[in-house]
C-alpha cells in the first residue's frame, strides 16, 4: 500500500530520474538566469564638510528590481574610508527603493569616501565622495542644515561643530536676519526661521557665532511658508495688508496669472497709492520710482466708442450727465424736507389736478427749475391732456415747439408704456407709490427739459415732498419729458420726432425705476433713498429688463456683441449699448487708438464729480459699471434667491440699508468678497473654459463684446510683466482696481511685494486677489 506522501513525491521523483541519463536522454537547456537589480546614488554626493563633524545632507541611494520598479526591503552596507562613521552600517531601503544614512568624515583633511553595496546589483557598490576641510581656527563650524530648504517661520536644524550648549553665548543670522535659537548641543542648533519681508525662494547665508567666534561662511536655501497656489480659473483673496506678499516658486511650466489690487472703500475722493515690487530668485530690482498721481481732465475729448454708430446710444450718453446732476440736487433737497403724507387722498393737490381728468382737458403742472439750479421754484406750464393712459396720463406743454408729437404718437406711447415698460419694470422692481390716485404716473412733455443741454428727462425727488415744503413740488409720480424741437429752439439743439420716439423706450424703462425706487424707499421700507449709484445702476439693469421683453431675450442667455450692440437689428430700439460704452470708459477709452492713463484705477464709480475726481468716466460714473456689478450679483445669486432675480432686485429697493451695506444685506456676502468676485469677472469672463462661476456673467459675454468686437484701447487691458524683477506703481480710488498680468515659462522663484507710498504698509480698505488664467 502506498500512503499519501508517496503519491505526491512519485512524480517529482519519476522526473529525477528521467533527468539523469539512460534511456531518457540528455537535457542539453542551459539553466535560466536571473536579472540582477540595480543600485545607483540618488543624493548626498560631493558635499564639503569639515574633518570630523557631519555632513549637512544625508547621503541615499535607490534600489530597483529588473524591471525598473521601487525594490523595498533590500539590506544596503555601508563603508566609510578612514575613521568615518556613518549612522547606521547596514539599512534597509523603503517603499520607494530608497536608503540613507547620516556620513561623518574621518579627522583627515582631503577627499573622503563612503561606499553602498548591495549583494548581486549592477551597480553595486555606489561611492559617495566628500572633502574634508581643516576645521576653522575658531572651533566653530556649520557642516549642514535641515531640512532643506528651510521654511521660514519653521524650525530648522544647524549641524556643526564648537557650538556649546548655552543659548546665552550662541547667535544665528540668517540672509541676514536673526534667527530665534530653541535648542542646543555641541553639534547641533535648532533655530525658528526669521521670515522675510517678502522675499522669493533663494539661496541664504547661514552664520554662528558662539561666545564671539564665528562660523565658517555656509549657504542653504531657503522657501517662503507658502506659495500661491490657486487652480486654472479660480481665485484667492488676501485682505491682510500684513500679508500682502505673492509667493510663485520656481517652474518650467507655462503658468499666467491676474493680480487685483482693489480699493473696498466708500468714500469717493479716497485715493490711495500703491507700489508693486517683484523680486526673482538671485535678483535685485532698482528702488521704486515716486508715484505722480494723473491730474484730473476736466471735460477732456474722448472719441466715441458706439461699434453701430448708434446716435441713440450716444444721445442717452450725454443725458445720463445731465440727470445725474438733477437726481444729486433733488436728492439733497428731499433729504431734507418733509415728504408728501396723504397718498391718494382726496385733498391732494396732485389728486386735485390729476386724478379726473380726460383727454383735451387743460390744466397747470409745476416743472422745478433744475437749469438754474433752484429745485423748489416753481416754474408754471399750462398742458393739455393727450392720452389718459391705464397707467399713466400724458400731458403736453402748450408751448412747445411746433411739429412735435403728433395724437397718434402720443397713442403708442403710452400704449407701449401700459402694455410694455410698466408691465416689465413692475415685474421686476416692485409696483410703483400711487401718492396722486392716478393709478399710474403722469408724463408731462415740455419744452422746459429742452433748456438743459443733454437732458432727454427726468424725474425729481422733490415731488415726493409737500408743496408747502417745496413749491414746485407736484405731490406725485410725475416724469418730465423732452419735446421734440425739430428745429432747434431751446439749448437741447434740433430734436426730431424720429428721435423722439426712438429714445422714449430706454428713457421711460429707466426713469420709471426711479419712481418705484423712490416711492417704495420712502413709503414701503420707510427708510432712506438708495445710493445715487445703486440707484442709476438698478434704473440702467431696468433698460436691459424692459429690452430683454421686447426682444425675446432673457437672462441667462451668455449674449455677445451682436445684441450688445445692436448689430442683429440695427434699425431696432437700442437697449443695451450704452451700458458697455461706460465700461470701456472706465477701461480707459479715448478714442480708436488711446487710453486714459492710470484707467481703471483711478476711475471710481461711486459718485459724480465733483465729488468725484475722475480722469474717465466724465459724467458717466453711476451708470453703466455700477450696473455691471448689479448684473453679475443678479447672474451669480438671483436664480437661487426667493423670488429669482426679480426678488432679489425688490429686496434692494425695499431695504433700508445704503450703498455697500444694501448689497452685504440683500446677497449675505461680505462687500469686499462681491467686489473682489465682479472686478476679476470684468477680465475673466468667457476667457478662461471652467473659470468659476464667480468670475464669471450668465447673461453676457464680455470677452466677445469686447476683446472681438471693440478695438483694444477700449479693453480692460492690465499691466503686464513677466515672473522676475520689476517695480510697478498705481493710484487706485475708492471701488476699483489696478489689473497686473504675470506670465511667462522657465520662471525663477519670483515674489511680488505690496505696498503703501514709500513702502508702508496699506490700508485696511484695500486687498489684493489672485486668479490662474493659465
Amino acid at each position: 500500500m502506498v500512503n499519501m506522501r508517496s503519491k505526491v513525491f512519485l512524480p517529482l521523483l519519476g522526473g529525477l530520474i528521467l533527468g539523469c541519463g539512460g534511456s531518457g536522454g540528455t537535457n542539453t537547456e542551459p539553466p535560466v538566469q536571473e536579472e540582477a537589480p540595480t543600485l545607483t546614488s540618488l543624493r548626498g554626493t560631493g558635499q564639503d564638510g569639515v574633518a570630523g563633524a557631519r555632513l549637512g545632507q544625508p547621503v541615499a541611494v535607490l534600489a530597483r528590481r529588473p524591471s525598473g520598479t521601487a525594490l523595498p526591503g533590500a539590506s544596503i552596507s555601508w563603508s566609510p574610508s578612514g575613521d568615518g562613521t556613518v549612522s547606521a552600517e547596514v539599512t534597509v531601503t523603503d517603499g520607494d527603493g530608497i536608503a540613507e544614512v547620516i556620513w561623518t568624515l574621518g579627522t583627515g583633511v582631503g577627499p573622503q569616501t563612503l561606499t553602498a553595496a548591495l549583494s548581486g546589483a549592477d551597480g553595486s557598490p555606489v561611492t559617495f565622495t566628500a572633502t574634508a576641510a581643516e576645521p576653522p581656527v575658531s572651533g566653530v563650524a556649520i557642516t549642514g542644515i535641515s531640512p532643506l530648504p528651510m521654511i521660514e517661520g519653521a524650525t530648522a536644524t544647524i549641524n556643526g561643530i564648537g557650538f556649546g550648549t548655552a543659548t546665552a553665548d550662541l547667535t544665528v543670522s540668517i540672509d541676514g536676519e536673526p534667527a530665534v535659537v530653541t535648542q542646543v548641543s555641541p553639534t547641533a542648533v535648532e533655530v525658528t526661521v526669521p521670515a522675510s519681508d517678502c522675499k522669493p525662494a533663494r539661496d541664504a547665508d547661514v552664520g554662528v557665532t558662539v561666545a564671539g567666534l564665528e562660523s565658517n561662511a555656509f549657504s542653504a536655501s531657503v522657501a517662503p511658508a507658502s506659495f500661491v497656489a490657486v487652480p486654472v480659473g479660480e481665485q484667492t483673496l488676501l485682505q491682510d495688508p500684513a500679508a500682502f506678499c505673492l509667493q510663485f516658486n520656481a517652474t518650467a511650466d507655462d503658468r499666467e496669472y491676474l493680480v487685483g489690487v482693489q480699493s473696498t472703500s466708500e468714500v469717493v475722493s479716497n485715493l490711495t497709492t500703491v507700489s508693486l515690487t517683484a523680486i526673482a530668485s538671485g535678483t535685485e530690482v532698482s528702488p521704486l520710482p515716486s508715484l505722480a498721481v494723473r491730474p484730473t481732465r476736466e471735460g477732456s475729448a474722448r472719441g466715441a466708442f458706439y461699434p453701430g454708430g448708434s446716435m441713440q446710444a450716444e444721445r442717452l450718453a450725454r443725458h445720463r450727465v445731465a440727470e445725474a446732476r438733477i437726481q444729486r440736487l433733488g436728492r439733497g433737497v428731499l433729504e431734507r424736507a418733509p415728504r408728501v403724507e396723504t397718498r391718494g387722498a382726496a385733498g391732494s393737490m396732485a389728486v386735485q389736478q390729476f386724478g379726473l381728468v380726460m383727454s383735451g382737458d387743460t390744466l397747470t403742472a409745476s416743472v422745478p427749475d433744475f437749469l438754474h439750479g433752484q429745485p423748489c421754484t416753481q416754474i408754471p406750464v399750462t398742458a393739455v391732456v393727450r392720452t389718459v393712459g391705464t397707467r399713466g396720463i400724458w400731458l403736453e406743454d402748450v408751448d412747445n415747439p411746433p411739429d412735435g408729437y403728433t395724437q397718434t404718437d402720443f397713442d403708442a406711447l403710452s400704449a407701449q408704456f401700459d402694455d410694455l415698460i410698466y408691465v416689465a419694470d413692475v415685474a421686476q422692481f416692485g409696483s410703483p407709490t400711487d401718492l396722486d390716485g392716478t393709478g399710474g404716473i403722469v408724463v408731462l412733455i415740455t419744452k422746459e427739459v429742452n433748456r438743459t443741454p443733454g437732458l432727454l428727462g427726468f424725474v425729481s425727488a422733490t415731488d415726493f415732498i409737500a408743496q408747502s415744503a417745496c413749491a414746485s413740488s407736484n405731490e406725485g409720480e410725475i416724469f418730465y419729458g423732452s419735446a421734440p424741437d425739430p428745429t432747434g429752439i431751446y439749448p437741447f439743439g434740433a430734436y426730431s420726432v424720429e428721435r423722439a420716439r426712438g429714445d422714449a423706450p430706454s428713457l421711460f424703462a429707466h426713469e420709471f425705476t426711479h419712481i418705484i425706487q423712490m416711492g417704495r424707499r420712502l413709503y414701503v421700507a420707510a427708510g432712506p433713498l438708495m445710493s445715487a449709484w445703486t440707484a442709476e445702476g438698478q434704473a440702467t439693469l431696468a433698460e436691459e429688463v424692459v429690452g430683454f421683453v421686447a426682444e425675446g431675450h432673457q437672462a441667462g442667455q451668455n449674449l455677445g456683441a451682436q445684441v450688445a450692440l445692436n448689430q442683429d437689428d440695427p434699425a431696432s430700439t437700442d437697449w443695451y449699448t450704452d451700458r458697455f460704452v461706460d465700461l470701456a470708459i472706465y477701461f480707459g477709452y479715448q478714442g480708436t487708438a488711446t487710453q486714459v492713463p492710470g484707467a481703471p484705477a483711478e476711475c471710481s464709480w461711486l459718485d459724480k464729480a465733483p465729488a468725484n475726481p475722475d480722469p474717465c468716466l466724465n459724467g458717466r460714473e453711476i451708470y453703466g459699471v455700477p450696473w455691471s456689478l448689479l448684473r453679475w450679483i443678479a447672474d451669480r445669486y438671483g436664480p437661487t434667491y426667493p423670488g429669482g432675480e426679480a426678488g432679489l432686485q425688490q429686496a434692494i429697493i425695499n431695504s433700508t440699508a445704503v450703498g455697500y451695506a444694501n448689497l452685504e444685506e440683500v446677497t449675505g456676502v461680505p462687500i469686499k468678497s462681491l467686489l473682489a468676485k465682479w472686478a476679476a469677472a470684468l477680465y475673466v469672463d468667457d476667457r478662461i473654459p471652467g473659470a468659476s462661476a464667480d468670475l464669471k456673467f450668465s447673461t453676457w459675454n464680455l470677452h466677445d463684446i469686447f476683446e472681438l468686437h471693440a478695438p483694444p484701447s477700449a479693453h480692460l487691458n492690465p499691466i503686464s510683466h513677466g515672473f522676475g524683477s520689476f517695480n510697478e506703481s498705481a493710484a487706485v480710488r475708492a471701488g476699483s482696481t489696478a489689473y497686473v498680468r504675470l506670465s511667462g515659462t522657465d520662471a525663477p522663484a519670483t515674489a511680488v511685494r505690496i505696498r503703501g507710498g514709500g513702502g508702508s504698509q496699506l490700508p485696511e480698505h484695500m486687498q489684493v486677489f489672485v486668479v490662474r488664467l493659465r
